[in-house]
């Protein structure tokens, strides 16, 4: 009896032991995950800011440039010159909220304090809701 005992007091450390390592090998894996979707989602944020900013900054100086090119032509053309204009500036503008939303660039340059204060106050601005970042004293964010 004892003996049997023994064996399956054994298989049962055997499989516990299994189950562990298992678990460490999934939350390393989900560090992993968590650690490439933050690497693209930088990446991504980055290229649409530096590439696709760039474009429409080129297509909002050419538009301009054309608007000034004569004061015959921009009595024509102005009005027209004008809803492309708004509509570049307004594509810039969600360009760089969705690069934001995406990886703040506070992130990483000031830390994960300074993007956290930074969200805040963009909640608060966008909501109208006062919100304050608190944290335990001593708690240090790179």
């Amino acid at each position: 009896m004892n003996l049997e005992t023994s064996r399956e007091i054994a298989e049962r450390e055997r499989i516990e032991g299994e189950l562990r390592k298992s678990l460490e090998q999934l939350r390393a894996l989900a560090a992993r995950l968590q650690l490439v979707r933050e690497e693209e989602r930088t990446l991504v944020a980055r290229e649409m800011h530096d590439e696709l900013g760039q474009v429409c900054t080129a297509i909002k100086m050419d538009l301009a440039l054309i608007g000034r090119k004569t004061l015959r032509d921009r009595l024509r053309s102005g009005p027209r010159l004008t809803r492309p204009i708004q509509l570049v500036n307004q594509m810039i503008f969600t360009l760089r909220r969705i690069a934001s939303e995406l990886r703040p660039r506070t992130l990483d340059d000031l830390g994960l304090t300074a993007a956290l204060e930074w969200h805040a106050q963009e909640f608060e601005s966008r909501t109208g809701i006062r919100c304050v970042v608190a944290l335990a004293a001593g708690t240090a964010c790179p």
